[in-house]
């Protein structure tokens, strides 16, 4: 076995199990013998994916098997708020399609981020030169608008997407580039810590990460430090991985995490790709979605469904990371790519089987037995929702409890019969 797999699950018991003490009462005593079951509803982790085309999948039944595949191992979804889909004509927005989806997740019991609040290359089209003066109070006023609507439902956002690349995309006189220009003269860390307290000013309780797909260079750790000196209230890091051109290496993915953990916020993998295919000629045109050419071979499938599940036990392994975002969950969704769980008719590919049994199973505490001399059962158990019942004779209680990695120490329940 790989050594860094092996490490990831070796370490799966340290960083996401701790006990769950249940103690039995009866008129202050302890009841000895009291069975005792605790039953995991959800993961504190989050596991979860996008969801932009929830509800669009062309009639009652495909949308709910859609539904019924996303909320059967995800409990977290990524709302779409890019600027130009969002406002496609000035001062109209999509704002209901976006109330739509947070109900759809309200219905399906789903934790959910914002994405993005600020990004160069989904500009809204009908952004001229001449707005540029005015363009950061333009910014101001969206971000405002977005946040001011959507608090009370969305309580985590990525602030600004893939900044670090601004100046890859400079030219002048073109609406595309005219928002890469600001982030270049007024400063990327400059832009992303305005954005931060702007945010924050609006929603105090807001969760902010900053979300990056060029990890390779210093670039973002260069952005990062600064950020950090000047204490830019960031509660994550987002680290996007798109292998579309090629798995990357397990000892790769959990050295990154060693090298962005570093900065000490928890990671986010923000957006995650693993192909049942390879692109042809091994190279990707990542603004062509009708432009590349997918090989897709008989075992494809079953090599995703490998990767997918060594690549969420690196992760999960990993303490830094607490969210993993799969990019998309239907195949074809973005660049034409077979980067999908399921198939465009909705069947599981056998990646979204291997990663189910991971989540609902292997990574699930599901456990019984009786109650000592004391009162007590303990169980180790993932953190997550529990339902726990306590039952003697003819007497039996159920309680739900939070079991956190950030709650109290020991982790305990006192059941009253």
């Amino acid at each position: 076995m790989n050594e860094y797999l092996s490490m990831a699950k070796d370490n799966i018991a340290k960083c996401r199990k701790k006990d769950l003490a249940i103690f039995v009462k009866k008129d202050g005593r302890p009841v000895e013998n009291c069975h005792v079951s605790v039953s995991q509803k959800r993961h504190e982790f989050l596991f979860g994916a996008n969801c932009f085309d929830a509800g669009l999948y062309g009639g009652a039944e495909k949308n709910g098997r859609f539904d019924a595949l996303f909320a059967d191992i995800f409990n977290y979804a990524t709302l779409p708020y890019y600027w130009g889909s969002y406002e496609p004509e000035k001062g109209k927005t999509i704002e209901a399609r976006l109330i739509y989806l947070n109900d759809w997740c309200d219905r399906l019991g789903l934790e959910r981020k914002g994405h993005p609040l600020h990004w160069h290359e989904v500009p809204p089209k009908w952004l001229r030169e001449d707005d540029f003066p005015n363009l950061e109070n333009m910014i101001k006023k969206r971000v405002r608008d977005i946040v001011s609507v959507f608090k009370d439902r969305v309580k985590m956002w990525d602030i600004a997407n893939e900044i670090t690349r601004a100046k890859t995309f400079t030219d002048s006189g073109s609406s595309f580039n005219l928002i890469s220009r600001y982030e270049v003269e007024k400063g990327e860390a400059n832009v992303v810590d305005m954005l931060a307290r702007l945010v924050l000013d609006i929603d105090p309780g807001a969760k902010l990460l900053l979300n990056e797909c060029n990890l390779r260079k210093d670039d973002f750790s260069i952005l990062l430090t600064e950020l950090k000196d000047r204490k830019t209230p960031l509660y994550g890091i987002g680290l996007q991985s798109h292998m579309h051109e090629g798995t990357n290496s397990l000892e790769y993915i959990w050295k990154q995490n060693d090298r962005y953990s570093a900065f000490g916020l928890p990671l986010h993998y923000t957006e995650l790709s693993i192909l049942s295919g390879k692109a042809g000629g091994g190279v990707v045109d990542w603004y062509s979605p009708d432009g590349n050419k997918w090989i897709i071979d008989a075992d494809s499938e079953e090599i995703q469904a490998r990767e997918v599940e060594d690549m969420y036990t690196i992760l999960f392994g990993h303490p830094a990371v607490e969210a993993i975002t799969w990019w998309d969950i239907v195949d074809g969704n973005w660049l034409s790519a077979p980067s999908g769980l399921v198939s465009r008719e909705m069947a599981p590919k056998p990646a979204y089987d291997r990663l189910k049994k991971l989540i609902k199973e292997e990574w699930r505490t599901n456990a019984s037995g009786l109650t000592g001399s004391n009162g007590a059962y303990t169980a180790s158990a993932f953190y997550g929702e529990y339902d726990i019942r306590a039952a003697v004779g003819s007497m039996a209680i159920s309680r739900t409890y939070i079991h956190s990695k950030h709650g109290k120490e020991p982790s305990s329940v006192t059941i009253e019969l």
